[in-house]
């Protein structure tokens, strides 16, 4: 085998390489956002069906894949809420909020946690910051 034939093979087999662990990595990403889901329906599905309790370890293992999301903050504090432990409940609501400060769910959540607190100005801001956005006004009708 000449030299330029050694090169050509290694370099085959490097674009070979690359290619399969791309597709690995593309792979795997898809296996995240999966179990991530996965962990999102399976808590949604116990809070719905009154398993408040059961419901935290999925909610909790879905922040775990997706930090930012609101969604899975409102999710795992009202599943806190549920329980009767009104300050983890509000934990979660800020740290919701550090990542989605804007979010019109999580300061409306936080606006009624702070109106159960009688926290009447804490309250009234998150609430104004519920409904300063559009998204809440269009939808309000």
């Amino acid at each position: 085998m000449s030299l330029r034939q050694r090169r050509i093979a290694v370099f085959a087999l490097a674009v070979l390489c690359v290619g399969a662990s791309s597709a690995r990595a593309s792979d795997r990403r898809r296996q995240v956002e999966t179990a991530g889901l996965s962990h999102v329906l399976r808590g949604v599905h116990f809070l719905s069906r009154g398993h408040a309790s059961a419901s935290i370890p999925h909610f909790r293992l879905a922040l775990l894949y997706d930090s930012s999301s609101p969604f899975i903050h409102l999710k795992l504090s009202e599943a806190w809420q549920r329980t009767g432990d009104i300050e983890r409940a509000k934990r979660v609501i800020a740290a919701g909020l550090r990542h989605a400060p804007k979010d019109p769910g999580l300061n409306l959540s936080a606006g009624a946690l702070a109106l159960a607190a009688r926290d009447y100005r804490s309250a009234q801001s998150y609430l104004e910051h519920a409904i300063a956005s559009s998204n809440t006004l269009e939808r309000a009708g």
